[in-house]
Order: structure tokens, then C-alpha cells, then sequence
């Protein structure tokens, strides 16, 4: 009888030892990585909505933005426009590539918004997170850039609330 007890003894220690060090051997992503992996990678716009609704879908058609980088690297963006946004001014013709940085420190994994600005300009953005491959980028454009032409009727033309249902 007490060659079994140490038996089982021996057994329940060795189960205990083997399950103590089966430990998660893999690194923790922080939540600022986490939400960054699911936005990266490349987004289609769906329909692009201007000022108080005005419909720029079909200027935009073929729009995409990249989101790239890493925590340790820094973000980092660029854009595909449409040849009619090329040959045109618009909020991402002046700024097409460039980087980025979360607005505020990141907490949350999976937020429902999360700020990011644009880091040449400073153009703050607002990305609403539907799920995985659904998303909306909202962000008040004004060119106020020095370059002598603020305030003409082409300025007026982009400088306001812009809305890009996303997709990916």
C-alpha cells in the first residue's frame, strides 16, 4: 500500500510539473499593437461623403490607404487615389504618404474609435472600427498650409468634413 501511495504520489507531482511548465511561451502583444494589427493592411473606399452629405463616392472610385509599420518602427500610410483626385487637389493629394501616430495613449485592443493623427500636418482623424474589414475614417480638412492660395474657391471645394466608409 505505500508503494502505491508514493507511486500516485510521484505521478500527481510529475502531472503538477509538466502542467506548471506548459506556460504561454509567447510574447504579449500590448493593446496598441493588437489594434494595430487589425487595421493594417490595405482599405478600399466604399462611398466618400463631403460637408454635410455631399456625395464624392464616384470621384473617389479605386481610393485606397495603406496602413503600415510597427510600434518600434513607427505608422506609416499611403494612398492610391483615382486619376480624378490625382489631377485634382483633395485632403489626400496633399499629403498622399507619410506617418502616423495614435492620438492618445491605446488601452483598449478593440475599441469601437480610435484617434490617429496624421503626423506632417497634424491633421487629426477620427477611425470608427465596424469589425475586422469594416471601417470609417472621419476628419475635418482645412488647408492652411501658407501656400498663397487659402480661401479661393478650389480651397473651399475640400476644406471641411470628410467621410470614407472603408473596407478591407
Amino acid at each position: 500500500m505505500k508503494k502505491l501511495n508514493y507511486l500516485l504520489s510521484g505521478i500527481v507531482l510529475m502531472v503538477v510539473l509538466v502542467t506548471v511548465g506548459c506556460g504561454d511561451d509567447e510574447p504579449k502583444l500590448s493593446a496598441e499593437e493588437q489594434l494595430f494589427d487589425k487595421i493594417t493592411g490595405t482599405w478600399t473606399a466604399g462611398t466618400v461623403t463631403f460637408g454635410t452629405g455631399d456625395d464624392r463616392t464616384t470621384d473617389y472610385a479605386g481610393f485606397t490607404i495603406a496602413f503600415n509599420g510597427s510600434k518600434d518602427a513607427g505608422y506609416s500610410f499611403s494612398t492610391s487615389l483615382p486619376a480624378a483626385v490625382s489631377s485634382d487637389r483633395g485632403p489626400f493629394n496633399i499629403e498622399s504618404s507619410g506617418s502616423w501616430t495614435f492620438t492618445n495613449e491605446i488601452s483598449d485592443a478593440s475599441p469601437s474609435s480610435v484617434g490617429i493623427t496624421r503626423t506632417n500636418d497634424q491633421l487629426s482623424m477620427t477611425l470608427f472600427i465596424d469589425s475586422d474589414s469594416s471601417a470609417r475614417l472621419e476628419f475635418n480638412f482645412i488647408d492652411e498650409d501658407g501656400d498663397g492660395i487659402h480661401g479661393n474657391g478650389r480651397d473651399e471645394a475640400i476644406s471641411g468634413n470628410w467621410v470614407f466608409t472603408l473596407t478591407k
